[in-house]
């Protein structure tokens, strides 16, 4: 309602539009305090302390996140994993080693989840353990 009416009204728009966008993302990138915008990491990784979660904290959780996968598509076909755990290697490039425990006492067949995880996950099939 404020804006001219006219030739100009675009114009406005346009850096009134811009304004709202850099009101919204300026504490999100922190625009004003030189920080690069393509720097992920740091931007997406802020907590509100000022401190910055480490390359372990995201893993962890991207790792977690690859473990309730697995845990899901394995109780699709029927069975019960009591719990799965990932190896990582120590350069975060890939997984080392998975290991899955079925809750004791229940019947599975153990071809049927090794090909399931490694339809699943790039691995090595001896790298899987299913006990």
């Amino acid at each position: 309602m404020i804006l001219p009416d006219g030739k100009n009204k675009k114009y406005a728009e346009v850096v009134s539009s811009l304004y709202i966008l850099y009101v919204i993302l300026n504490p999100i990138f922190h625009i004003d305090k030189n920080v690069a915008i393509l720097d992920v990491k740091a931007t997406i990784a802020g907590v509100s302390n000022g401190s910055y979660v480490s390359q372990e904290d995201i893993t962890r959780s991207y790792i977690l996140g690859m473990e309730n996968s697995l845990k899901s598509k394995i109780e699709e076909i029927g069975y019960q994993p009591d719990y799965i755990q990932f190896y990582i290697t120590p350069d975060y490039s890939s997984i080392a080693k998975i290991e899955v425990k079925m809750k004791s006492g229940t019947e599975f067949d153990r071809e049927k989840v090794i090909n399931l995880v490694l339809e699943n996950f790039e691995i090595n099939k001896s790298n899987i353990v299913i006990f």
